[in-house]
């Protein structure tokens, strides 16, 4: 979780309201009270906006993991779903190129045609 700041607003869009104080205009900066949002956080002037990090896609109004290896080109041979993120692995034969996405033949030619 983490916390974020609303700009003066007398509620934030997950429904905290915030606190008052001085000149509520559109120039002010005064803070309100602090709002925990889970996932990314950022200021708008509507209030704090949540927004998924990278590796996961909302879904219900959540966060939730994206399954990286269902996209045809993120890995070239083999690719493991993980919390947040992805790993590509390759056949018998051959290894990960420093990409960390791509595979080449460890002894010569490959086995296999790759794209």
């Amino acid at each position: 979780m983490k916390l974020c700041r609303c700009e003066v607003r007398h509620e934030s869009r997950n429904g905290v309201k915030c606190e008052r104080g001085g000149e509520e205009g559109a120039n002010s900066t005064v803070a309100c009270a602090e709002v925990v949002c889970e996932e990314g956080c950022r200021n708008t002037h509507d209030g704090p906006a949540r927004y998924c990090r990278a590796g996961y896609e909302p879904r219900a109004g959540w966060c939730r993991d994206s399954d990286e290896c269902v996209t045809e080109d993120t890995c070239e041979q083999r690719c493991r779903n993980t919390i947040g993120s992805f790993q590509c692995s390759c056949v018998e034969g051959y290894e990960l190129r420093a990409d960390r996405t791509s595979c080449k033949a460890i002894n010569g030619d490959p086995l296999f045609p790759t794209p």
